[in-house]
């Protein structure tokens, strides 16, 4: 599967779809901008608290 970069914010874009990648009429979900930016700071607040046991 290829990423492609992520523009939601540069965009102004709440939502993209996420399509199969040999068949672009086929949706397999939709990436809310709300949903991703709050599993990065929710990924970037467990490597803070990993990084203050040590």
């Amino acid at each position: 599967m290829e990423v492609k970069k992520l523009r939601f914010t540069t965009k102004n874009i709440d939502s993209l779809s996420v399509v199969k990648e040999d068949g672009h009429s086929i949706l397999l979900g939709m990436l809310n901008r709300r949903e991703v930016i709050a599993f990065y700071n929710q990924q970037v607040q467990q490597l803070k608290n990993r990084a203050k046991k040590y």
